[in-house]
């Protein structure tokens, strides 16, 4: 099914070949009493019996066609989904429009239920629980599903699905939907100071914070508050220039986040996450600033496109 454009955003008018039909637990069990009534009252020639048999299977039928015009003609609009960060939870907003056809219940429409299906494990790896709502006649209904999201890109949405089990829970009459909607997910959030992997030591800064890189011998014009004092003490022994703390600016500082600023032995994703934190850091109205990635430079810019900019490209790093 293709759904057709739609100015708040993708939609979908559910029609008759998109519906699936399959019965309940209590579908299957009702069927089998039938089934066993039917046959009793054949073997023992009951009447009421074979009448009864029938009444159950017309009330079948009528909770059929009920649940396939519950969900005949709906039309489905998912409203722009708002970038999250990984880990965070997405929210996919749908609104829900029952269009005025007759639905045997005076155009209202009862028992919705949505839900996002595994995807193969990209975003979903589990379907989620339904959440059920109903649509008025002539009116419409806003639901809002939350998508966990543990690792960051521009990903495509999972498949959703529409179900009702109206009137009786005999059937469960569904349609599914997959959108080609995609969710900008960006790097997950700092909890703490990002640690190292691997060799070069550990990397405990907090944005705005120095870090030392080496030390060096002094020269003429270094502040005195830059002496490393216990290294220049060992120098001086050994008949050496005192030794001075040579800094390097935190992503955070200057006009260049910049991927090489890290300190070595960063695995990648530390890497992204504090150089997403440092684009956070960023005022939207202060001066302007790029970003360099490994293979790519973001120009220098500023403001929420700037900033928007840089954690799509952080994101897909």
């Amino acid at each position: 099914m293709s759904p057709p454009a739609d100015r708040a955003g993708p939609a979908l008018q559910i029609g008759w070949r998109s519906l699936r039909i399959r019965p309940t637990r209590a579908g299957q069990v009702f069927a089998l009493t039938v089934a066993g009534l039917g046959l009793a009252s054949i073997n023992e020639q009951l009447s009421l019996g074979h009448a009864l048999t029938d009444l159950l299977i017309a009330l079948a039928g009528v909770a059929l066609l009920l649940g396939v015009l519950a969900l005949h003609g709906l039309r489905l609009t998912l409203r722009p989904v708002e970038p999250v960060h990984a880990g965070e939870l997405a929210r996919l907003r749908l609104r829900l429009e029952g269009g005025g056809r007759p639905t045997l219940t005076g155009g209202r429409r009862h028992g919705l239920g949505l839900s996002l299906r595994p995807d193969g494990g990209l975003l979903l790896a589990a379907a989620t629980e339904p959440v059920w709502t109903e649509v008025p006649a002539e009116a419409a209904a806003d639901v809002e599903l939350r998508l966990p999201t543990a690792r960051r890109g521009h990903l495509a949405l999972p498949p959703l699905r529409i179900e009702t089990r109206f009137p009786l829970g005999l059937f469960t009459v569904s349609a599914d939907w997959q959108t080609d909607h995609r969710l900008w997910v960006w790097p997950a959030r700092l909890s703490g100071p990002p640690a190292a992997s691997g060799r070069g030591g550990g990397f405990g800064r907090s944005p705005g914070e120095e870090a030392v890189d080496s030390l060096r011998p002094w020269r003429d014009g270094d502040p005195l508050r830059h002496i490393a004092w216990r290294a220049s003490a060992s120098a001086l022994a050994r008949d050496e220039l005192p030794r001075v703390r040579e800094h390097a600016p935190g992503p955070a500082e200057g006009t260049v986040i910049d991927w090489q600023a890290l300190p070595a032995g960063l695995d990648t994703e530390t890497r992204v996450q504090w150089l997403a934190e440092a684009v956070l850091a960023r005022g939207l109205g202060g001066p302007a600033w790029s970003l360099r990635l490994p293979g790519q430079t973001l120009p220098p810019g500023q403001g929420p496109a700037q900033r928007r900019a840089a954690l799509e490209r952080l994101a897909q790093c």
